[in-house]
């Protein structure tokens, strides 16, 4: 009796090391998957984890973009909000640069104006704007038109960034070299239909 209980033991053990391995062989990359996505998480800053991966929310405007692809087979919004935040960024940069041949390419005449004049009045102060963008929190389509032949849309930018202004002595004139502020902006782009020129600029901008 002794040894058949043994028996019986050894083939039980046997049977649930077989059962066991077949499950680790059978979702072993369902864990690899799980493995790799949390790893890949880890590398991935905590600032823009939530930017980087959530959806951008993207509304429909009437047949507003359907005409604008019928002018641009290539037209996307997705595409369309990649380049939106490119520009976000390179503009508040050549901004602070006082960069304005960089600035004419990318915004309207008017808007050219307004950032011109107010990189004169700050060279004049002999003040320095310093602005870092740490991330764009969202960024979201919340209106698009289509004026004759001149379509429009408006994003609405919601970023954190450290922004600066310094005297010639380095004193602080305004805002701080160390804080992160929380920024809501509403850009509006425009170009022009049809046209052989596919960039969209920047014609107005204000608080979101």
């Amino acid at each position: 009796m002794i040894e058949v209980a043994a028996d019986f033991g050894s083939y039980a053990l046997a049977v649930g090391m077989l059962a066991f391995y077949w499950m680790l062989l059978r979702f072993w990359p369902d864990l690899q998957k799980i493995d790799e996505n949390e790893r890949a998480e880890d590398r991935i800053p905590a600032t823009f984890a939530r930017t980087t991966l959530d959806p951008i929310p993207m509304p429909v405007f009437g047949g507003v973009f359907d005409t604008l692809r019928a002018h641009d087979r290539c037209f996307d919004e997705a595409i369309f909000l990649g380049h939106a935040r490119n520009v976000y960024e390179m503009v508040l940069d050549a901004f602070a640069d006082g960069d304005t041949l960089t600035l004419r390419q990318l915004v309207g005449q008017e808007v050219f104006k307004a950032f011109h004049r107010a990189i004169a009045e700050r060279r004049q102060r002999q003040e320095v704007l310093r602005v870092m963008l740490v991330g764009i929190k969202e960024a979201r389509i919340v209106a698009a038109e289509i004026d004759g032949d001149v379509a429009e849309i408006s994003v609405r930018f919601v970023a954190e960034m450290i922004r600066s202004t310094l005297a010639a002595d380095g004193a602080i004139v305004e805002g701080s070299p160390e804080k992160i502020i929380e920024t809501h902006d509403l850009w509006t782009f425009s170009r022009k239909l049809p046209s052989n020129d596919p960039s969209w600029r920047l014609i107005g901008s204000d608080e979101g």
